[in-house]
């Protein structure tokens, strides 16, 4: 006589192979940024993040996500000097040589 295996087992199996299918076709990320050209007292200035996840994906760069960030260095405060906003992008890691080649960098993390 066979014994059914419990129903939460089961549910749990197949929702772990789903998991795993899904992450081997996964690429490896990296983080991108390039200042915006944003300058103080000029409201209007900088490029927008959108503007620029355009230019990479025009480069055939796939973006995964996009933020404005602070760079976290101080600025001297008058008006014309940068405000050191940077757009922050996620993309494949495969892309990171042609964004470099349009200006961006790598985002180093926390120490």
């Amino acid at each position: 006589m066979h014994k059914r295996p419990p129903p939460g087992l089961v549910l749990g199996l197949a929702l772990a192979a789903c998991s795993a299918a899904g992450s081997a076709g996964t690429a490896q990320r990296v983080e991108v940024f390039k200042a915006d050209g944003s300058r103080q007292c000029e409201p209007d200035s900088g490029i927008s993040p959108a503007a620029m996840r355009n230019d990479l994906e025009a480069a055939g760069i796939r973006v995964h996500a996009a933020r404005s960030a602070s760079d976290g260095m101080l600025h001297v405060q008058v008006c014309g000097a940068p405000t050191g906003r940077i757009n922050v992008f996620s993309i494949d890691a495969a892309g990171l040589d042609a964004a470099r080649s349009l200006g961006f960098q790598p985002l180093a993390g926390p120490r």
